[in-house]
């Protein structure tokens, strides 16, 4: 009886990895022929499920009128491993279709080892050579080469997803409307996350343009991007706008736009109250081990790093010039939270709020200098144009700053609570009103401690509990 019992129960184990074997087998495409095939499926909205292994390359220059894999009522949920074999020559110019790609959209599918080449689409919105939307997506060691040009959620490789990226790059230009970037147009999801992965074309657009990405809602680590970067509002040479946090990232090209403009990010954004509450702190976006090499040229909150911030930046800098209106620094152009370790070498340029590091400033800002020239024409500073609400420590200017009113070789304007402590500014300094060695103007009575050579200010008026 017990020898019954095991011969059956054995018989159901080899049966049920029998089973899971054959449900685990990915359908092999073998041949050109094989492919269209199952485009014919896909077109029907069969086999969209399945898991697929391509081994042999797909030249699709005779292709006149392809369909996407997947509709947004219908999308792909399957597998599709593309065994570093090459899909090229992919054209789709209808401009009257929205969701498109190889995929047009996908719902937790995994897309990976596949090289797409020459490709070239000419659409509306969620537009990418790969994927033009999707959610819970997996994508990994994926590349594609061409051009996009769209509306809304146009990418170098995907349009608009949530979900991972990871090894993935593409070379070629992009250009669209709102949420444009290189390799992807929008990132949803504070799960979702970019790793090791690049952009190379340059990325023409209006608001929310990236090099990398247009508008990113989870981590980036470990990118780059080093096309030019051109739009309006919400413009970076990595990120057009993020809500999540950035590690060993670096964006080379120069970037261009009117408002929120910076080398690697255009605004990094929180809600207010986050910054003042600690218990908050996680909420808070940083920035960290990363730079922007670019020139960076725009009117309101322009850096040479970032133009708005509301966050952190540790161990990072900024080497281009920057050039701007109001609100303009070498590292950052408007910018609340934190700093610490961090450096421009660029000269900065603008009118009003003009600093060789930050612009306007308020937060803790420690062990960062700046080397560049500063010129301006109110509250310019060699090290922060203005600050209010903020701690200075341990940092200094070292480039000559040049103005008309409230100009100083380390502040041009202190405003409110602040509090500095062993500073230090080299660099000349001339103006026509209120021009000090350090600071140009304190708009409230403080004191005043030289400790040799050093500069030590301290004002407050109430205390805010910065994180």
């Amino acid at each position: 009886m017990i020898i019954k019992k095991i011969i059956l129960f054995t018989f159901a184990v080899i049966l049920l990895l029998s089973l899971c074997g054959a449900a685990a087998a990915a359908i092999e495409i073998n041949s050109e022929d094989d492919f269209k095939n199952e485009v014919r499926y896909w077109n029907s909205n069969l086999h969209l499920n399945e898991s697929y292994i391509l081994n042999c390359d797909i030249n699709m220059s005779n292709v006149t009128d392809f369909k996407p894999i997947g509709t947004l009522s219908n999308p792909f949920t399957g597998t599709f491993d593309g065994n570093n074999h090459t899909i090229s020559n992919l054209a789709i110019a209808t401009k009257s279709r929205n969701y498109t790609g190889l995929f047009g959209c996908a719902d937790g599918a995994e897309l990976k080892n596949i090289a797409l080449e020459n490709v070239s689409i000419k659409e509306l919105t969620h537009i990418g050579m790969l994927l033009g939307f999707g959610e819970n997506i997996i994508i990994e060691n994926c590349s594609a080469s061409g051009f996009i040009d769209g509306s809304n959620n146009v990418g170098g490789l995907v349009g608009s997803v949530s979900g991972k990226i990871s090894n993935s790059y593409t070379q070629g230009d992009v250009t669209g409307n709102n949420e444009v970037g290189g390799l992807v147009g929008s990132v949803f999801g504070t799960a979702s996350s970019i790793s090791n992965s690049n952009a190379s074309g340059n990325v023409n657009g209006t608001d929310y343009i990236g090099g990398l990405v247009g508008s990113n809602s989870g981590d980036i680590t470990n990118c780059y991007a080093t096309g030019n970067v051109k739009g309006l509002d919400y413009v970076g040479g990595l990120a057009g706008r993020m809500n999540g946090n950035i590690s060993k990232c670096y964006a080379a090209g120069n970037v261009e736009g009117y408002e929120n403009v910076g080398g690697l990010v255009g605004t990094v954004f929180i809600f207010y109250d986050y910054l003042f509450a600690p218990e908050n702190a996680s909420k808070i976006s940083n920035i960290s081990d990363s730079h922007a090499s670019g020139n960076v040229t725009g009117i309101n909150c322009t850096g040479g790093l970032v133009g708005r911030m509301y966050g952190n930046v540790s161990t990072s800098y900024a080497s281009g010039n920057v050039m701007g209106s109001w609100d303009v620094g070498g590292l950052a152009g408007n910018f609340s939270g934190n700093i610490t370790g961090s450096y421009t070498t660029g000269n900065v340029k603008g009118d009003f709020y003009v600093g060789g590091l930050v612009g306007h400033y308020g937060g803790r800002l420690s062990k960062s200098y700046s080397s560049g020239n500063v010129m301006g024409i109110g509250d310019v500073g060699g090290l922060v144009g203005q600050i209010e609400a903020g701690i200075i420590s341990n940092c200094q200017a070292s480039g000559n700053v040049e103005g008309n009113r409230n100009v100083g070789g380390l502040i041009g304007i202190m405003r409110y609570d602040y509090h500095i402590v062993s500073s230090y500014a080299a660099g000349n300094v001339t103006g026509t009103e209120n021009v000090g060695k350090h600071v140009g103007y304190v708009q409230h009575e403080g004191f005043f401690n030289a400790i040799t050579g050093y500069f030590s200010y301290s004002y407050y008026r109430f205390y805010h509990p910065y994180p």
